[in-house]
């Protein structure tokens, strides 16, 4: 009866207009979403007429509507599986995570972020510094995201021989930094940073 967001960019929501076989609705297989992959079908409890889906992250790249093909699910107790129906979903957003372009230091306290495209947040401990690949207690600030950069200040200045090392950031567990339609950002173990 419905297909609609759910409840992150990740998840896609199918009602149906009564209680389905479980083995059958929660096959991924019985689901399309155009412009996206589905990842795996779950049901919220024994006996259920809604269906959440889980979309492979960074594979639905845009926002709006979709069509979306359900087929070969069975009524609760039915033996027949129901007609191939095709529907318009309700708007979905894109579930692309933002990523860091480049780490550049700007001076021996700070270092300029640029992303992938617009963010926000970032009002936690986002960042956490590695020298010579070894994680150092500096304190590692997140200043006012603008657009797509922030500049993070460190607690202490990196020293000459700091400079002689590479020096890399990582995400802290308290990163909290998202794209507009809040997907989180994606940070790999480490980002060395340009000197």
């Amino acid at each position: 009866t419905s297909v609609t967001q759910g409840a992150d960019n990740n998840k896609v929501v199918v009602e149906f207009n009564d209680n389905v076989d479980l083995e059958t609705a929660t096959n991924e297989d019985n689901y399309t979403v155009d412009g996206a992959v589905v990842e795996s079908a779950v049901a919220t409890g024994d006996t259920a007429n809604v269906i959440t889906l889980t979309l492979k992250v960074d594979s639905n790249t845009f926002t709006g509507i979709r069509n979306v093909t359900v087929k070969n699910v069975k009524k609760l107790n039915g033996t027949t599986a129901m007609d191939t129906q095709t529907m318009v979903s309700a708007s979905l957003n894109e579930n692309v995570a933002p990523t860091v372009v480049s780490a550049v230091l700007v001076s021996t306290t700070e270092v300029k972020l640029t992303f992938s495209e617009a963010v926000q947040n970032g009002a936690k401990a986002d960042f956490v510094l590695l020298v010579g690949g070894e994680e150092v207690a500096t304190k590692v600030t997140t200043g006012t995201i603008a657009d797509n950069t922030v500049v993070l200040t460190l607690g202490k200045a990196v020293s000459t021989d700091d400079l002689t090392k590479d020096l890399a950031i990582k995400a802290a567990t308290t990163l909290d930094i998202t794209d507009l339609l809040d997907n989180k950002l994606s940070v790999p173990t480490s980002i060395t940073i340009a000197q």
